[in-house]
Parts: structure tokens; C-alpha cells; sequence
């Protein structure tokens, strides 16, 4: 094989495998690149399980050839052009888009809705199911804060909640804001963020009406139940009153959505009186704000992927100088909270690379005396903690399992609480007390729907405040979980998760549905999700495969895959694949591939590496356009995420090996199967165009009948669409497709579920 040494993409050139070699592939059925152990499959013909008097005339986008140099060398894109240049104002506004992507666009909606237009009883059977799971009324747990408890209440034929709260004892509720009401008139309307002052007496609650995540603050005096008049725009998720109710310091974004100011608003002030507190002037850092369980202090967090610099300001008098507690230190991260005078910071210093948790005491505006509470343990995890008066809560991940711990500070005795498993999810709940025994925990597993426990820190006696209700005949006792490993290229063992009722045949027969992620250091924790049920109900095993890149094995787990190591992950994913098939979990060409955001990178590669393996992808804000994103540093989150990727401005060695695995560069002439993209136009931190830069590409290339798909979704952002019934809506399209993808044409497997 002959390495090309002055360009890659090129049109002209034979398809490439994804370490940037070329093969041909005439000569070649089954080769693997001497650079890499990724092997490479002659094309085959694909399966079309679509009506095939739907795909006449898919869009063909014009291919306007843009060169653009890099290191010295040169690549092609041919669909640049999609990019609109105006792309800051489309997040506010989609109706400035130009008008021939526009008109691309919905040429892409329009073909995706004639494909799929014979499942669309299917889509409407899936939703009413769906529906049919929901409770009448869900209240989740309350959360107690002084006198008063705090909720969402969402009816059953309601498209948003209501905020609400009652005095502690029970009795009837008052309802805050009702969220169905303001998003009267609205396409697009996100609200589920609020929090409220120490005072009671007021509520900051906040506004997305585009997807662009801008928010807008609005603040309603809970005695008069009216909004103020000022209302804060361009602000991000996340705020905190002072400990006299008048002050909210909120962060605010800069033109390119990045979190780079700290302002003190003082309520029944206009906005253009905030007093700027903080600013980070370097892209690669996002600032976060939060208050200390005892609401003592706000921790203002200056956060990048590898290294963090912290600040306190006082609750009492927000309007003095932050004190800085923990500097920024090349690859130390410090996440702080308080109690007693003393602070508990969960940190990765001095080589604690999976976290301890250390003390120091803070005084006058002085901090002093750090020493370690919690050692650091190699393999186990600390992934967060919480401080009350008496009591430490910590909880840590060892082999890929969670386990709540608690130390209480008067005599040092250390606790474990005896919940959770390998497949299950475990966190903590809502918590706005200081002065309580009591800890919350959340559980679910894969089969169990979402519970709420109360966990006594001096006996560990767990009391269930709630679980989840779940309509439809819902009995877990039907479906088994389990939690395996598959072997990856390197011998290295991959976890995975699973799903299926328990009278689904294993014996290599079933459609798979496989999700992956592997990046940040996120960890996949195997939840409970009952949209997922209309699959399950229907035959199909759901696996989660927890790759390289993630967080499920510590730090060294996230290290093998990421940067320069990102192929890891995407071997464990195929792996992950071969294992369901030779186990007998999955059928050999059966598996539907699924992947979110970062996870649309991992799936994508997968997809250009061995598009046999999966009968169809399915791809949610593919992020998918990885070395033109990571290149360009004008767009809100590249700089901050050049340490997860890669810099390919800065390195030509990082350049190089984007290059040899991004998936919209690697896509070549070969049979992939069905894809499905979804995307929202004003998502910030996805942009529109990767999708369908990608999907253009994907159809030019594409050998076998089977559909490239791409869904814009108009009104939406990168959660997806607003509202219960956009999101059941899209829950739908995304399975009806999977379900079509594997052959399924018939009545619901089992439709009494």
C-alpha cells in the first residue's frame, strides 16, 4: 500500500480506509492496513427493507469543491458550502438561513418523510404506546427546603409541567409556573431549569424559545405570582440567589455561546446594572457556577476538559473579589463544596488520577491546611460528593459499579449503602438541606424504573419516598438484564449492558439495538428508559457498549480513547457487536447501530470501518464533521474540546490523525446500509451542517439501494425536540426506522406490554 504524502479526501483518489492508506478495492476482499488493526471489507450489496417506490430522486446536493491546506497538505470538501456563513445569526433565527440550504434542507425533510411513509402507522401505534405508559399525573419526589417542599407536576395530556410547591407536611400545592401555559404560541420552548431564593419569596426561572440555548431569566415573585419586569437574555443554564434573596449571579455568553462572564443582577434592577464579577478571556475554558450544599459560598468553576481554576464568593456579600482556592494547574481538576467552616474538595492533584477527596479550612479569606480524607485508590473512582453538617457523602465507581459511601465527621466511621449493581444507574437526588441525616439517592436499572430513596447516613437504613410510574401492564419481572464483556482487537475487555424480555429468544435470532458514546470521560449508567420498552416488546435485545473514551474504568479508561487513542473506541464498539452476534444475543445482520452527539463520532467511524455489521444507523446531533470542527476555532466549544479530539491547528500530527479517522472524511465508495440523522437547525453545540454535510457525502458514495436519511428539525435543539410530544414523536421515528431496518412488518410482539 502507497501512502499518499500530499493530500487526502481527494476526489479523484481510490477510496481510503480510515488511516489515511488507500486500498484497492478490487484486489482487495479483506484487508487490514499495516498501520493499524481495523480491517477493511470488500463492498456487498445491501439489504433494502424500504418501499422502494418511496426513494425516487433523493436530494443530490450541487458538490462546489472547497481545498482547503493544511500542514502542508490538502483535502476537498465538497459540501462545505452548507455551512451557512451567517450561522451565528441562524441559532436566533432560523429564518435567516440562506435560501438554497434551506431549500436543501427541506428537500432532505421531504425525502426522508416519502421513505418513511409507510411507517408511519407504526410511528403513531409507537407514540400511543407510549402514551399509554405515561401516569395520569406525575409528581416527582418532593424536595424538602425549610418549610416548604418543592416539584414538577405534569399532567398526562399536558405538553409541559408545572413548577410547584407545598408546606412540609403535605396538603394541597401552589403552582409556581405553569410552563404549559407561557409556551402558549410558542414552536420551541425549553424551561425546565429553575431555582429559587433562601428567602422563599422569590423564583428564577429560565427560557429557551429557539434550541439555541440562550436563555432568558425571568423572575417571579412567588407572593404575587407575577414576573418582575427585568429579565436577563443570553444567559446559561445555571444561576444562585444570595443568602437575602436580592442578588442572582447568572454567566452569561458571548457571541459564540461560550460561558465567559460572571454577573451580580440585583433583583428590581435592570439588566444593564449587573455587576461583572468574573471573565475568562481563553476559549479553551467555560466558566460554571454553583452554591455549596451549607449556601455558604458560590464555587465559580473556570473548567476546560483537562483542568480547572476555582474561586469562592461569599453567599453573604456577593459583590466581594472571588478568592481563589485552587489555581490553574496543567491537568488538576478540583471540584469544591463545604461545611462547617472546613472545605471538601474532590480533586485528581498530586497523581490521584481516579479522585480523592480532600480538607482544608477556610478563614478570613484564607485557605490552609489541605490534607486527604478520602485516599486515592487506584481503580475506584470518586464521581462526586456532598457535604452536610454531619455527615460526608461520597459515591465512587470500582469495575464499572456505583456505591454510595458515608463518613461521618464526628467520629470518622465510613459507611457503605447497600444499593446498586454492575446494571444499574445510581446518583444523587435533589438536595436543598444542610442540616439533615438524610441523603438521596436515585436508582434505576435497565429493567427497574427510576426510584427515589432517602438514605439514613448514621444506620444506612434506606425509606423509598418514590419510583416511577409506569402504565401499559408494566411488570419488570418480564425482562432480564445482564452485564458482559466483549474481547476488543487488542484483548483488552469492553463492558456491555443489556435488555430483553425474558421470553425473547437468545439463541442468535433477535435484532440488536447497540448504543455507544466513549468520550469525555462520560459514563453510560444502565438506566431505565421506557420508550425503549416499544422495542423490547417487540423482540429486540437494547446493548450498551461502554467503550474506550468513557468514564466506566476510571481515568485510565477514558485515556485509551481519546486524542490520539480514539480508535480504540471504535474497535471496542465492533467488538462489542461480534460478541452480541457470537453469544447469540444478536442476529448477524441485525444490529442497529445508535449513537448521540460524541457518539454519532464514534458510530460513524464504526460505520466507514464495517458497514456489514450493522443493518442500519441511527445518529441523534451526529457529531460526525470531527477535523473541520476541531479546525475551526470560531465555533462555540472547539478550542475548549481540542484536549478530548485533538488540535489540528496547532499539531500537524493531530491534523493527520483526525484525518485518518473523522467519518465525514473516511466515507468512500462502498454498500452502507439504511442511515437515519436527526438534527436540529439552531443546535450550538452540533451544528446543522455536519449532518448534512455528511449525509450528502454518505448518498454520493452510497453502492447499495439502502436510504441515507436526514431528519432537520426546524424548531429543536441539541436535546431534540420541545415538549412530550415532540420528544415522544421523535422516539418514534428513531424505532419505527430500527424496527423497519431488521425486517419487522407485523403486529406488536407483545401487545398486552
Amino acid at each position: 500500500m502507497q501512502q499518499n504524502s500530499d493530500s487526502y479526501g481527494r476526489r479523484d483518489a481510490l477510496p481510503w480506509v480510515s488511516c489515511g492508506y488507500r486500498i484497492n478495492f478490487s484486489t482487495a476482499a479483506a484487508m487490514t492496513c499495516s498501520r493499524c488493526t481495523i480491517s477493511t471489507f470488500r463492498p456487498t450489496r445491501m439489504h433494502n427493507p424500504f418501499s422502494p417506490g418511496s426513494m425516487s430522486n433523493p436530494p443530490r446536493p450541487d458538490a462546489y469543491p472547497t481545498r482547503i491546506l493544511q500542514h502542508g497538505r490538502s483535502r476537498v470538501d465538497d459540501y462545505a458550502w452548507l455551512r451557512a456563513t451567517n450561522w451565528k445569526e441562524v441559532l436566533s433565527d432560523p429564518a435567516a438561513l440562506p435560501a438554497d440550504i434551506d431549500a436543501h434542507l427541506r428537500s432532505e425533510n421531504a425525502y426522508c418523510s416519502s421513505v418513511l411513509a409507510d411507517t408511519e402507522s407504526l410511528q403513531q401505534t409507537l407514540v400511543d404506546e407510549m402514551k399509554g405508559r405515561l401516569p395520569l399525573v406525575d409528581i416527582p419526589a418532593w424536595t424538602r427546603d425549610g418549610p416548604f417542599e418543592y416539584g414538577r407536576h405534569h399532567a398526562h395530556d399536558a405538553e409541559y409541567p408545572q413548577l410547584v410547591r407545598r408546606t412540609v407536611g403535605g396538603g394541597s400545592h401552589s403552582v409556581m409556573v405553569d410552563l404549559a401555559v407561557e409556551a402558549k404560541g410558542s414552536s420551541y420552548f425549553r424551561a425546565g431549569y429553575s431555582v429559587h431564593a433562601p428567602t422563599h419569596r422569590m423564583l428564577a426561572w429560565f427560557v429557551d424559545d429557539v434550541g439555541a440555548e440562550r436563555l432568558t431569566i425571568r423572575f417571579r415573585d412567588l407572593e404575587t405570582g407575577r414576573d418582575l419586569t427585568e429579565r436577563i437574555s443570553n444567559a446559561a443554564a445555571g444561576g444562585a440567589f444570595s443568602h437575602d434573596g436580592r442578588f442572582f449571579l447568572y454567566i452569561r455568553l458571548d457571541d459564540c455561546n461560550r460561558k465567559s462572564r460572571l454577573y451580580a443582577h440585583r433583583l428590581e434592577k435592570p439588566a444593564t446594572h449587573d455587576v461583572l464579577l468574573l471573565e475568562e478571556h481563553d476559549p479553551k475554558f467555560a466558566l460554571n457556577l454553583r452554591l455549596t450544599q451549607s449556601r455558604t459560598w458560590f464555587v465559580v468553576s473556570s473548567q476546560s476538559h483537562e483542568e480547572n481554576e476555582v474561586h469562592l464568593i461569599p453567599a453573604a456579600d456577593p459583590l466581594l473579589a472571588p478568592l481563589q482556592v485552587h489555581p490553574r494547574q496543567s491537568g488538576s481538576n478540583c471540584h469544591i463544596d463545604e461545611g462547617n467552616g472546613l472545605l471538601y474538595a474532590m480533586t485528581n492533584s498530586d497523581g490521584s488520577r481516579d479522585y480523592k477527596i480532600a480538607t482544608a479550612r477556610v478563614d478570613g479569606g484564607q485557605v490552609s491546611g489541605w490534607h486527604d480524607l478520602v485516599g486515592h485508590e487506584p481503580g475506584t473512582t470518586v464521581v462526586g460528593h456532598r457535604v452536610f453538617r454531619r455527615h460526608l457523602a461520597w459515591l465512587e465507581r470500582k469495575g464499572g459499579v456505583v456505591c454510595a459511601m458515608v463518613r461521618r465527621h464526628a467520629d470518622g466511621r465510613v459507611r457503605a449503602i447497600p444499593l446498586g449493581d454492575a446494571t444499574c444507574a445510581l446518583d444523587f437526588g435533589a438536595s436543598h438541606e444542610f442540616d439533615t441525616g438524610l441523603v438521596r439517592l436515585v436508582y434505576s436499572s435497565m429493567r427497574t424504573p427510576p426510584t427515589v430513596f432517602d438514605a439514613d447516613m448514621d444506620t444506612g437504613t434506606l425509606t423509598r419516598v418514590w419510583v416511577q410510574s409506569i402504565g401499559g401492564g408494566f411488570d419488570e419481572d418480564l425482562y432480564i438484564t445482564k452485564y458482559t464483556h466483549a474481547t476488543s482487537d487488542d484483548g483488552v475487555r469492553v463492558p456491555v449492558s443489556l435488555v430483553a424480555r425474558r421470553d425473547t429468544r437468545l439463541d442468535g435470532t433477535a435484532p440488536c439495538l447497540l448504543y455507544g458514546y466513549g468520550a469525555y470521560g462520560v459514563s453510560l449508567p444502565a438506566h431505565f428508559d421506557a420508550d425503549r420498552l416499544g422495542l423490547l416488546n417487540r423482540g429486540f435485545v437494547w446493548a450498551i457498549a461502554h467503550v474506550r473514551g468513557g468514564g466506566e474504568l476510571g481515568a485510565q479508561w477514558h485515556d485509551a480513547g481519546k486524542g490520539q487513542h480514539k480508535l480504540n473506541g471504535v474497535r471496542d464498539f465492533l467488538a462489542a457487536a461480534r460478541m452480541l452476534v457470537n453469544e447469540g444475543y444478536a442476529a448477524p445482520g441485525r444490529i442497529v447501530a445508535h449513537g448521540v452527539s460524541a457518539g454519532g463520532a464514534l458510530v460513524g467511524a464504526a460505520l466507514n470501518t464495517s458497514p456489514e455489521t450493522f443493518a442500519a444507523i441511527v445518529v441523534e446531533a451526529p457529531f460526525v464533521d470531527v477535523l473541520n470542527t476541531m479546525s475551526d476555532a470560531t465555533l462555540p466549544l472547539t478550542p475548549l474540546e481540542w484536549p478530548e479530539w485533538g488540535d489540528p491547528v496547532g499539531s500537524a500530527q493531530a491534523c493527520e490523525q483526525l484525518a485518518s479517522w473523522s467519518p465525514y472524511e473516511n466515507v468512500t465508495a462502498q454498500s452502507y446500509p439504511s442511515v437515519l440523522a436527526i438534527q436540529a437547525l439552531t443546535d450550538p453545540r452540533v451544528t446543522y451542517w455536519e449532518a448534512a454535510k455528511w449525509t450528502a457525502r454518505l448518498r454520493a458514495h452510497q453502492l447499495s439501494p439502502a436510504p441515507i436519511l436526514l431528519k432537520i428539525r426546524i424548531n429543536a435543539g441539541h436535546g431534540g425536540a420541545s415538549g412530550r410530544q415532540g420528544r415522544l414523536a421523535d422516539a418514534a421515528l428513531r424505532h419505527a426506522f430500527a424496527l423497519r431496518a431488521v425486517g419487522y412488518a407485523s403486529p406488536a410482539h407483545h401487545p398486552s406490554t
